[in-house]
C-alpha cells in the first residue's frame, strides 16, 4: 500500500494528510492552527485514534515536529505505510511555474524569490518544505502551485492599467489563486455533465475564509477574481476584496497609516470581520436573524 504525505503550510496554520495512492483513502490527517499564538490548537486523527490539545507552538518548524510526534504515538507509523512522496501546496509560483514540479535547491530558491509577491504565504510554505525535506530526505517532494492553473489567463485579463515599465520591473500583474480548487471543480463538472472538458465552460466559486471566482473555458482559466495577491476580488472573511485604491492613499495622508498598518487592516481586519464583527458566516447569519 503506497501513500503520499500532503502538506499545506499557511500563514498561521499547518494542515496535513496521508493519502493512499490507489484509492485516495485518508490514512491520517490533522492541523495546527494559530501558530505563533500562546494557545495554538493542534489536532491529529489516525489509526482510529484522535487527539487534540491546546498549547504554545512558536513557529511552523515546531508545528511540524508536533505532527511527527503524533504519528509516532498515535499512528499510523510512517515507516510502515510505504510513503512514496510528499506534496506541498505553494501559493505563489508567479509566471515561472505552470505545473507541479519536483522540489530541489533551485526550485526552493525560486519560491523564496517569489515571496515578495505573497509575503503572508510563501515564507510559511517554505518552512513546511524545509521541515518536511529534513524529516523525509530520501523522498521526492513536489510543489503544487495555486497560480499554475491561471497561467492561461490572456493579457486582457492579467494586465493592470498602470505604467507598463513599472509593471514589468516589479512583476505587477494578476496571477490568480485557488488554482488547484478551480481546476478540480471544473474537471469534475465536465465529468458530471458527461461532456468533453474541451467543450465545457464553467464558473467556479471557491468559498471559504478566502474566496474567489474563476471563469474556465475548455479546461483553461480565462478570468479570475483574485489578482496580484489573494487580497483582491470578493469580500472574504478578514480580507477586504476589491476597493478603490485611493482609500489607501486617503488613510495614509489623513490618518497616518503606515504600509504595515494598511496591510494588517486590509488582510486581517476587513471583510466580514470588519463589517460584522466576525469572519464566521454562521455568526453573521445568527446575528442578522437576532
Amino acid at each position: 500500500m503506497t501513500s503520499v504525505f500532503v502538506v499545506n503550510a499557511g500563514s498561521s496554520s499547518l494542515k496535513y494528510q496521508v493519502l493512499e495512492v490507489e484509492s485516495g483513502e485518508s490514512l491520517a490527517s490533522g492541523l495546527v492552527e494559530r501558530i505563533g499564538e500562546t494557545r495554538a490548537i493542534a489536532k491529529h486523527s489516525g489509526d482510529d485514534a484522535e487527539f487534540e490539545e491546546t498549547l504554545h507552538i512558536h513557529d511552523h518548524a515546531k508545528a511540524f515536529g508536533w505532527v511527527l510526534r503524533q504519528f509516532e504515538s498515535l499512528g499510523p507509523q510512517l515507516d510502515g505505510i510505504d510513503l512514496v512522496g510528499v506534496g506541498h501546496r505553494v501559493v505563489q509560483g508567479g509566471s515561472r511555474f505552470d505545473r507541479a514540479v519536483i522540489i530541489d535547491g533551485d526550485v526552493q530558491q525560486q519560491i523564496e524569490e517569489l515571496s515578495p509577491l505573497a509575503p503572508l504565504h510563501n515564507p510559511a510554505n517554505l518552512v513546511g518544505i524545509r521541515s518536511a525535506r529534513a524529516a523525509f530526505p530520501a523522498l521526492p517532494h513536489v510543489a503544487v502551485f495555486d497560480t499554475a492553473f491561471h497561467v492561461t489567463l490572456p493579457p486582457a485579463a492579467f494586465t493592470y492599467a498602470i505604467d507598463r515599465a513599472v509593471a514589468a520591473e516589479h512583476r505587477v500583474r494578476k496571477y490568480g489563486f485557488h488554482g488547484t480548487s478551480h481546476q478540480f471543480v471544473s474537471r469534475r463538472m465536465a465529468e458530471l455533465l458527461d461532456k468533453p472538458l474541451a467543450e465545457t465552460n464553467t464558473i467556479v466559486l471557491h468559498l471559504g475564509n478566502g474566496a474567489s471566482a474563476c471563469a474556465v473555458r475548455g479546461g483553461e482559466s480565462i478570468e479570475t477574481s483574485m489578482g496580484m495577491t489573494p487580497l483582491a476580488g470578493l469580500v472574504m472573511g478578514t480580507r477586504s476584496g476589491d476597493i478603490d485604491a485611493s482609500v489607501l492613499l486617503h488613510l495614509s495622508r489623513m490618518a497616518g497609516y503606515s504600509i504595515d498598518e494598511l496591510d494588517q487592516l486590509l488582510n486581517k481586519r476587513s471583510g466580514l470581520l470588519g463589517m460584522a464583527g466576525s469572519n464566521d458566516m454562521r455568526d453573521v447569519r445568527a446575528a442578522a436573524g437576532a
